[in-house]
């Protein structure tokens, strides 16, 4: 089946032609000639929405019926998932809404052999969350085995319980008499790995993976405490001395601050003794002056008692910013010696000045020299520069395939722009030439001005502008 693929303003389409006679379609003079059949799957698909199906439009050229199927913003399964990975929980995704999609077509009285199983031909969206699928009208059953194979090939291998459903679901599709909800069983047999009983297939619980990711965590952290540790041995003594006089300094500060309380409480007590003493007794001139003195003398210490509990929080700060200097103070001091490292050269034994200046003369003489190199050492980088503003994106295309696009974890190579469509192309190599493919995105890709059309594929050479969205490269 040749397939094609089309962009206008603001749509992308899938296009496949009909094996059929433009007559089918509107013409009532020849209905016995093709058939009801072709015709009722024709309105169908094109006057209804149906749910997990691709939009499909008619049209006629050169009195050929082409159907075009709405694919803007949805990639093929076979683009989404070129590097593998495809998981079992994207796995039951798939033939759950493949399932769905059967059941919907049979309520307009569709056969479901007319969809089509091909990798390329199933979309989903970027995110891989939804899937649709093209129902193409004619007669005979279309073959599934392509999907079987697209799955075995594609597989998580790193999950055994993902390549524990793919062979189970690939011997059943070499069945000629399997029905999808046979399949959809395979997935709710019990497996190694239950999610009712939280066990693996060790028999361990959820929680003693909790436990073991947690013991890898503090493995990992004590490996990278050491490997600081080598390459800067007093950096953990610095750490825990820094530490230590910290602590010590907050344990001397609330030990002063209960020390404050009380004697803050002590003297206000004395305070209302004393004037408990000149309200109830009859005091001499002597006396009455010395209570006087004693109430100023323990107000002022009182003021100062509780100014220093107010203060304390403040002290607290700055001892916590001092311990920050000190860090800073010691990696100043661990750069140090290499700025004087050009004035102890100076102090230097007479003859090994000489010996360093007799290298840098040596050197100067190599380097002021032309020397001619051959062409042949020369080759070609095989990067993407960008070139317009802003674009400080290099894209090494040594190692290929390579996807870009805007969806991390999605594509091999992030590009973080607005314009990007989340998997937006893919660099593949055949022999020794590269090729650039649109990936059905929304602002096109562009070579040397000219855009590609939808999984279009085009050769780039050395000096070829590419431009993806508003992101602009040179090929070198």
């Amino acid at each position: 089946m040749d397939a094609k693929y089309y962009k206008d303003l603001s749509h992308n389409y899938l296009i496949l032609r009909s094996t059929g006679n433009l007559s089918t379609i509107d013409s009532p003079f020849t209905k016995e000639d093709m058939g009801y059949k072709n015709e009722y799957q024709n309105k169908m698909i094109t006057g209804n929405k149906m749910k997990y199906l691709l939009p499909c439009s008619i049209r006629n050229i050169n009195d050929e019926i082409y159907f075009y199927y709405e694919i803007s913003s949805k990639q093929s399964i076979k683009n989404l998932y070129e590097r593998g990975g495809m998981k079992y929980e994207q796995m039951f995704q798939l033939f759950e809404y493949l399932l769905e999609a059967s059941r919907e077509v049979g309520k307009y009285l569709l056969e479901d052999n007319r969809l089509l199983f091909s990798p390329e031909y199933i979309y989903a969206d970027p995110e891989g969350e939804e899937f649709f699928f093209v129902y193409y009208p004619g007669d005979g059953d279309t073959p599934i085995m392509p999907l079987a194979e697209f799955l075995l090939e594609k597989a998580d291998r790193e999950n055994e319980r993902t390549v524990q459903i793919i062979y189970k679901i690939y011997e059943h599709m070499q069945d000629e008499n399997f029905i999808l909800p046979e399949i959809m069983k395979l997935f709710h047999e019990p497996a190694g790995h239950s999610a009712a009983d939280g066990k693996d297939e060790d028999g361990r619980g959820t929680d003693d993976a909790e436990e073991a990711k947690g013991i890898r965590t503090e493995r990992i952290a004590n490996e990278q405490k050491e490997l600081v540790c080598r390459a800067w041995p007093g950096a953990e003594i610095e750490e825990e001395d820094t530490k230590d006089e910290n602590e010590e300094e907050r344990t001397l500060e609330k030990g002063n601050m209960i020390i404050s309380g009380v004697l803050l409480l002590l003297c206000i007590g004395t305070m209302v003794s004393v004037f408990c003493i000149r309200y109830f007794c009859i005091l001499s001139i002597e006396e009455s002056v010395l209570t006087v003195a004693g109430i100023i003398t323990l107000v002022i210490v009182s003021s100062f008692l509780l100014l220093s509990l107010i203060m304390a929080p403040v002290r607290g700060r700055r001892y916590g910013k001092r311990g920050d200097e000190k860090r800073k103070i010691i990696e100043e001091e661990d750069e140090e010696p290499q700025q004087y490292m050009a004035v102890n050269a100076y102090f230097q034994p007479k003859k090994e000045r000489e010996d360093s200046l007799q290298r840098g003369r040596e050197k100067e003489d190599v380097y002021g020299s032309t020397v001619f190199i051959e062409t042949s050492l020369y080759s070609i980088e095989n990067k993407l520069y960008g070139t317009n503003k802003g674009n400080k994106y290099h894209i090494d295309l040594n190692k290929l395939p390579c996807t870009i696009g805007k969806m991390v974890g999605g594509v091999d190579f992030v590009i973080k722009d607005s314009s990007m469509s989340r998997i937006h192309a893919r660099f593949t190599k055949d022999g020794e030439n590269i090729y650039v493919t649109d990936l059905n995105s929304t602002n096109g890709t562009f070579k040397n001005g000219l855009r590609l059309e939808p999984n279009e594929t085009a050769g780039i050479e050395a000096g070829d502008e590419l431009r993806f969205g508003k992101m602009a490269f040179c090929y070198r």
